[in-house]
C-alpha cells in the first residue's frame, strides 16, 4: 500500500501552502473596570438541536484536490464509472469511520476483501484513503505515517 503514502505526499504538496503566519496584535490595556455582559435568557424550542455528525473540508478547492489526486494517478481509470459525488461520498465516510475510532488498517484491509486478489484495484482503493485523509480530516494524517511504516 505504498500509493497511500505517495498519495498523501502529492495531495498534501497541492493543499499546502507558503504563507507566514500573521503575529496577533498586541492587548490593549485599559484601566477601566471591566463588565460582564448581560446573560442572555434560555430560548425555548420545540425540539432539541440536531448534534452536528462529522465536519468536513467541503469547499470546491478541497473537492478538486481531492478528485484530481483520485483520479489522475496510474489506478484513476478504476474509478471511471463512479460520479464526483460518489467518491466525495466515499472520502467523508472514510473520514467518519476514523472520527468514529476505526483504524486506517482496519479501512484498508475491508478495501482489499471488497476488491479481493486485484492489486490495481486494492492501490485505488488505497489512493482514495490516502487522498480523503490529506483533504478532508487532516487530522488523522498521524494513522498515515504509522501505516507508511
Amino acid at each position: 500500500m505504498v500509493i497511500i503514502g505517495g498519495c498523501t505526499v502529492a495531495a498534501g504538496m497541492m493543499l499546502s501552502g507558503d504563507t507566514e503566519p500573521t503575529p496577533s496584535p498586541s492587548p490593549v490595556e485599559t484601566s477601566a473596570t471591566p463588565v460582564d455582559p448581560p446573560s442572555p435568557e434560555p430560548v425555548e424550542t420545540d425540539s432539541p438541536s440536531p448534534e452536528p455528525e462529522h465536519t468536513y473540508a467541503t469547499d470546491a478547492l478541497t473537492e478538486s484536490v481531492f478528485l484530481l489526486a483520485v483520479r489522475s494517478n496510474e489506478y484513476g481509470a478504476y474509478w471511471e464509472d463512479e460520479s464526483d459525488g460518489d467518491l466525495v461520498d466515499r472520502g467523508h465516510t472514510v473520514c467518519s469511520r476514523l472520527d468514529d475510532g476505526d483504524t486506517l488498517t482496519l479501512l484498508a484491509l475491508e478495501a482489499i476483501a471488497e476488491v479481493g486478489a486485484d492489486e490495481d484495484a486494492s492501490a485505488a482503493h488505497g489512493a482514495l484513503l490516502g487522498a480523503a485523509i490529506v483533504s478532508y480530516c487532516p487530522q488523522h494524517e498521524d494513522q498515515l505515517d504509522s501505516f507508511a511504516e
